[in-house]
C-alpha cells in the first residue's frame, strides 16, 4: 500500500466515525423531541432490537410503536458518551456509555445507566443502525408528589 492510499484510508475511517457519531445524535435528539421520522430514518427497516429485559426483535416499524406507547405523555433527556467504534468496511459496531432521564405521565422518573450496543451498516443514504441493544448497569426511580403550594 502507498502513502497515499494509506492516507486516502485513514481520512475515511475518520469520515465514517464522525457519520456514525452524527448518527448516535440524531437518534438521541430524536427520541427526546419525539421526532418519530427523523428516529425511524436512523435504523435499517429491518433492524434487530434487544430490548432491556433481552428480548429480541426484528423491524424498525414495530418497535417504534412499542417506542411511541412507552414513551406517550412522557419527557426524556438522553446523552451517550465515550464510544468505542470499530469499522471494517461497510459494517461497524459501538459501544455507548448511557445515561437517560425520562419523567411519565405517572408522575414517575427514572434516572438510569448503561450502554448501548449497536452495529451499523453503511448504505447508499449513509451509515444505518442494523442492530441496537440497550443494557443498564443501574436505575434509579422516584416518584413525584404533587402538593398545594404554601399558604393554599
Amino acid at each position: 500500500m502507498t502513502a497515499e492510499q494509506d492516507l486516502v484510508e485513514r481520512i475515511q475511517r475518520i469520515e465514517d466515525y464522525i457519520s456514525i457519531t452524527e448518527l448516535k445524535a440524531r437518534y438521541l435528539r430524536a427520541v427526546d423531541s419525539r421526532d418519530w421520522d427523523l428516529l425511524e430514518s436512523v435504523f435499517l427497516a429491518d433492524a434487530t432490537f434487544v430490548s432491556l429485559t433481552g428480548v429480541t426483535s426484528q423491524g424498525t416499524a414495530g418497535w417504534l410503536e412499542r417506542a411511541k406507547g412507552a414513551l406517550e405523555g412522557s419527557w426524556s433527556v438522553h446523552h451517550a458518551h465515550m464510544p468505542e467504534i470499530s469499522i471494517e468496511g461497510d459494517t461497524a459496531t459501538g459501544i455507548w456509555a448511557l445515561e437517560d432521564y425520562v419523567g411519565f405521565a405517572s408522575g414517575k422518573t427514572v434516572h438510569g445507566y448503561g450502554h448501548y450496543q449497536e452495529t451499523y451498516q453503511r448504505t447508499p443514504d449513509g451509515w444505518r443502525i442494523s442492530r441496537y441493544a440497550i443494557s443498564r448497569l443501574r436505575e434509579e426511580w422516584t416518584e413525584t408528589v404533587v402538593r398545594p403550594a404554601f399558604g393554599t
